[in-house]
């Protein structure tokens, strides 16, 4: 990611594939716009909890517009934010429980169900 301008002299957010190219964000399809917004939310509470004690991550059905294999990375990365403190995923998505539970164990994950 690296910051740039757009037209209008105003900062913006760039992300550059693998080949080297960028994309401003906006031209992103939503599912990999979700999916960066959650890393940049993953590398902000990672460098919080370095410096304190981090306060519970709370994400409601941010997994709304992803396929199954980037929600199962989304499960690997709030599973590492989970070591450093409380994480709670909202969904009324039922297939995600099942995701959630192979990628992180049934051990791991707690459902709960309101409602």
């Amino acid at each position: 990611l690296v910051p740039g301008e757009n037209k209008k002299g105003e900062d913006q957010l760039y992300a550059i594939e693998a080949s080297g190219s960028g994309r401003a964000v906006h031209q992103l399809s939503t599912g990999t716009r979700y999916q960066l917004y959650l890393a940049l939310r993953a590398a902000a509470h990672a460098d919080y909890a370095r410096q304190r004690v981090p306060l519970p991550f709370v994400a409601d059905d941010i997994m709304e517009s992803f396929d199954d294999q980037r929600s199962a990375a989304a499960f690997e990365v709030l599973g590492r934010m989970a070591e450093n403190g409380q994480v709670l995923y909202l969904t009324h998505h039922k297939h995600l429980l099942g995701i959630a539970q192979e990628v992180l164990g049934k051990d791991v994950v707690q459902i709960h169900h309101y409602g």
